[in-house]
């Protein structure tokens, strides 16, 4: 999940200075409460043979903040050509510039600008980039008027990482599309489904 090793994981440093043997020593979600001691890290290649057998949708966020990796948006969408998982794709980060090389490589591709800050005009400027959503942290998804913004432009709101019922209940009042938590059985029950 992160360009460092040392929260998710019982490694340390950055991700890219260990080899992918390396890696899969790891351990990953040891600081995650009601996880399983020992779950590894899989490789792009393995979850997409997993996920082509599913119906389910998956957000890739590149992780491109710190160091761009060139070249890692053309890998990316070349994988998810070679599986055919065009439809089950979309695609995130905080580097704008990323999605915009992802939306340049396959303009259909679903894409979310992400953000943790205030942003003015964010409806306009999200659909200047050909954004499918923005992915904002909570307290910005809760503030009157955002969600209606992007919705005026045809851009979906999801917020993350509301973990507490009582937040997704106010997120999903304030107009949010998508809850991105993970406590998908809270969410399920303050959605009703």
């Amino acid at each position: 999940h992160d360009e460092m090793l040392d929260r998710t994981t019982n490694g340390s440093g950055w991700l890219k200075d260990h080899t992918l043997e390396e890696l899969k020593m790891l351990s990953v979600g040891v600081n995650v409460k009601g996880f399983f001691p020992r779950q590894t890290i899989p490789t792009l290649r393995e979850y997409f043979t997993w996920l082509k057998t599913t119906k389910l949708i998956t957000n890739i966020e590149l992780k491109t903040s710190y160091f761009e990796y060139e070249g890692i948006e053309e890998k990316l969408i070349a994988m998810v050509k070679e599986f055919g998982l065009e439809d089950q794709i979309w695609y995130s980060s905080f580097n704008h510039y990323t999605v915009a090389r992802i939306k340049k490589l396959m303009p259909e591709a679903k894409c979310g600008l992400l953000t943790d800050t205030w942003l003015m005009n964010i409806g306009e400027y999200a659909a200047s980039q050909g954004a499918a959503s923005v992915n904002a942290r909570t307290y910005f998804c809760a503030k009157e008027g955002v969600a209606a913004e992007l919705h005026a432009h045809n851009i979906a709101l999801q917020a993350w990482t509301p973990n507490d019922a009582e937040m997704m209940q106010e997120l999903v009042d304030a107009g949010v599309d998508v809850l991105i938590t993970n406590y998908p059985d809270i969410a399920a029950k303050v959605l009703g489904r």
